[in-house]
């Protein structure tokens, strides 16, 4: 038995592909939102810290891309290995460097 229906195959075809469209953009728009989303949460983080990109760069550029980031904070160029107090402020950052004035570790604040 062989059922009529009122639409042929190829019209339900293409009614099926035009809902697709409305998934893609919607999904899209989703995408948009999120990757926003995490793009002002990083502009919010900048000048916080940690600088993970400081180590490897000479003290200096570190300190300066650091004060570009965040002018209020306190930086101090440290030897590696120094006796330095444990207090935590978020106010300071401490760079700790090699013995040719190198960051050797990220700095963070605190």
């Amino acid at each position: 038995q062989v059922h009529a229906s009122s639409e042929s195959s190829p019209t339900k075809s293409i009614k099926r592909i035009m809902k697709r469209p409305t998934a893609i953009v919607l999904g899209s728009l989703l995408a948009g939102a999120i990757l926003v989303g995490v793009v002002k949460a990083v502009q919010l983080k900048r000048g916080e810290g940690p600088w993970p990109e400081c180590v490897g760069m000479p003290a200096e550029n570190c300190q300066s891309l650091i004060l570009r980031e965040a002018p209020s904070l306190n930086t101090y160029i440290i030897p590696e290995g120094s006796p330095v107090t444990m207090d935590y402020r978020l106010d300071r950052v401490r760079i700790f460097v090699d013995e040719n004035n190198v960051v050797a570790t990220v700095p963070n604040r605190g």
